[in-house]
């Protein structure tokens, strides 16, 4: 798969050791965390506090679920991956790009357990579990440190719903900063796009693109190659 092409530059502001620190606390602390991944700011939690303030704040539908942060050690905890072929490239992909899967979840999963009941139904949908992968430098720091403390990051982007990525801390609306409990500003994305495109969303448990984001021109030979082998 080529991404090179797309040139995709990050443009951001070097996150340091105390950034990762203080970002960890919030998150330990329950709060609503606004941070930069490598595709858009998002509104960040564990707590139920933190994550009924995001959907207020966005003016978000419950129905819509919230996406796990993740990496690929988070993903095997939280879902079920049918089988290596599907795994590897999974792997492969995310190493190249920006990912989000969609698989049946992992009905043991520590991490999952540690949720509060209406949190877990906020990830959890029909017993399927939305992964977000290769995140970027900072949010992948943060989300290691707190997998080892036993807490996983969910949330959303930071932008009023259904209207497109948000790539600079200056671009966030007003109220969507104000509700915050702890922020960082890291500069521009390194994904942003004048569509304004999120992350490919690739959905194994049928077999389709949920959303065609950035490179999904890339992905989605790969994911039909994919599929016409199992």
């Amino acid at each position: 798969m080529n991404v090179h092409s797309m040139h995709y530059e990050d443009s951001g502001t070097a996150h340091t050791e105390h950034d990762v620190r203080a970002s960890c606390d919030a998150f330990a602390a329950g709060s609503l965390v606004l941070l930069k991944g490598d595709i858009g700011y998002g509104l960040l939690g564990h707590s139920e506090r933190a994550i009924r303030k995001m959907y207020d704040a966005k003016g978000r539908v419950h129905t819509n679920p919230c996406i796990v942060i993740g990496n690929l050690d988070i993903l095997r905890e939280v879902a079920l991956v049918p089988n290596d072929v599907i795994g590897d490239w999974i792997a492969a992909t995310a190493a190249e790009t920006t990912l989000a899967v969609v698989l049946p979840v992992n009905p043991h999963s520590k991490l999952l357990g540690k949720l509060s009941p209406w949190v877990y139904g906020q990830t959890v949908t029909n017993g399927t579990i939305a992964v977000f992968l290769n995140v970027g430098p900072f949010l992948e720091d943060v989300i290691a440190r707190l997998r080892t403390a036993g807490l996983l990051v969910v949330g959303s982007s930071a932008n009023p719903s259904s209207q497109g990525n948000i790539y600079q801390f200056e671009d966030i609306p007003a109220t969507l900063r104000e509700a915050a409990d702890f922020a960082i500003d890291h500069g521009r994305s390194k994904y942003a796009n004048p569509e304004r495109n999120a992350t490919t969303i690739v959905n194994f448990t049928n077999w389709s693109l949920k959303r065609r984001g950035v490179n999904w021109e890339a992905i989605e030979p790969g994911f039909l190659a994919l599929q016409a082998q199992s």
